[in-house]
């Protein structure tokens, strides 16, 4: 006959072994794979070859919560959807409105960095990076910006990039050992120095004075001086200095063969320039606008010329030929125009006879500035038919520039009576100006 398990006798029993077993549980760990689970966990799992395999789960969306209905927060999955809905394949935990995934956000020293934000810290400290526990670089609060071993930027704003590099305030400094001491400085290249407002562009270039710019490897300049190309050195103050003793410059030309050439005109500017001046030089080699000291010019018949002159009516020589003249004079309307005010030699010669036995037997030779006779330049003489006469004369005269002098000529007051008729022969009636001395 058999015996019922299910007796009063048995149920206590079984209850005893279950509150024993629960009141065990409420204070021990649970170990898997351990006898001995650590203390501080609830449950601790070892294993050599083996890991923990977390519930697999298609989320979607990281506001999904259908899929996993009701989850609490902290609930840990992997979720299988590598592209939908802005989530990505990974662990995620839910935060009690969305599920976070382990890779959005990670953190260092005191700061988060996360997919939406910059890397940072949330304190007023500089973000240093450091390589093989050593220097190399930072981002400080005050803009400074730093990056090589070693580099420094020491004042506001500054940037430091390369090995050693240091920089002060607003200033830059690019390249192994360059150094920008000055505020607002640039020193770019290896070894590059720049003091104040100072700019340094070349390898071993050296900016010592402020506000002075180097360009060129070795190139060096003093306060506010400019030195360009290798080697090239401003040492004295407000100077500017274009390569070495072997430099060559060419503009408007790709293969110059002096210290400077120049190909095209060539403009000259100090106030003292004017038409008619030349460049010249004084025995340091300083040029100077300076009028030249010869100028002259000169006008002739080249061919016999039939005049009739009257009383009281001043007549320029006709048909004048232009002779020589320098670029200082110039030559118009059978006259001559000087373009230098100064003290000339005027001589003029007139060979002329009388062509009819009427009118005067006396005409009037003269020098004539614009319209009018100059006092002091004229020369009377006797006029015979058949008769050649020649009369002539040399005076030092005060010419102005752009004004212009012909020779002149007329019956005297003298002699009244009809016109006169004459004839000048060629090649021997002329009028030359020669410059003595500029004024």
């Amino acid at each position: 006959m058999s015996k019922k398990l299910h007796s009063p006798i048995y149920l206590h029993f079984y209850l005893i072994i279950f509150i024993l077993f629960v009141v065990n549980s409420a204070f021990s760990q649970v170990g898997i794979n351990t006898t001995n689970p650590h203390s501080s966990s609830i449950l601790d799992i070892q294993a050599e070859n083996q890991g923990l395999l977390l519930p697999r789960v298609d989320l979607g969306d990281v506001s999904n919560s259908t899929t996993i209905n009701n989850p609490a927060e902290s609930l840990l999955v992997w979720n299988t959807d590598a592209e939908g809905g802005g989530s990505r394949q990974g662990f995620y935990f839910y935060n009690g409105q969305t599920w976070i995934s382990f890779n959005s956000k990670f953190l260092t020293n005191n700061s988060a960095v996360n997919e939406d934000l910059t890397i940072g810290t949330s304190s007023n400290n500089a973000l240093d990076f450091v390589v093989n526990n050593q220097n190399f670089g930072g981002l400080k609060p005050n803009g400074a910006i730093s990056l090589g071993p070693n580099s420094n930027s020491y004042g506001e704003e500054a940037i430091a990039l390369g090995k050693n590099a240091g920089a002060e305030d607003k200033a830059i400094a690019i390249g192994k050992n360059s150094n920008s001491y000055g505020d607002n400085s640039i020193s770019i290249g290896e070894s590059a120095q720049a003091e104040d407002k100072a700019i340094a562009i070349g390898k071993n270039a050296n900016a010592y004075g402020q506000q002075s710019i180097s360009l060129g490897n070795n190139a060096s300049a003093a306060q506010n001086a400019i030195a360009i190309g290798n080697n090239a050195n401003a040492y004295s103050p407000n100077t500017i200095i274009l390569g070495t003793d072997n430099t060559k410059i060419g503009v408007g030309t790709s293969q110059p063969t002096e210290k400077l050439e120049v190909n095209g005109n060539v403009k000259i500017v100090d106030g003292s320039q004017a038409e008619g001046k030349v460049l010249t030089s004084d025995a340091t080699g300083k040029a100077s606008w300076q009028y030249i000291n010869s100028a002259f010019a000169e006008v002739y018949l080249d061919q016999d010329a039939e005049m009739e002159i009257g009383q009281y009516n001043n007549q320029i020589f006709p048909d004048a030929v232009e002779g020589l003249h320098s670029n200082n004079m110039q030559l118009s309307d059978n006259g001559i125009k000087p373009t230098i005010n100064g003290i000339y030699r005027v001589t003029y010669t007139v060979t002329f006879q009388k062509e009819n036995n009427s009118g005067a037997d006396e005409i009037e030779v003269f020098i004539s500035k614009n319209t009018n006779p100059i006092a002091g330049t004229s020369v009377k003489s006797r006029v015979e038919k058949n008769k050649k006469t020649t009369v002539s004369l040399t005076k030092m005269l005060s010419l102005q520039a752009y004004q212009k002098y012909y020779l002149g000529i007329k019956k005297t007051g003298d002699v009244p009576g009809n016109d006169t008729e004459i004839i000048l022969f060629a090649n021997a009636t002329n009028l030359s100006v020669e410059l003595l001395q500029a004024q």
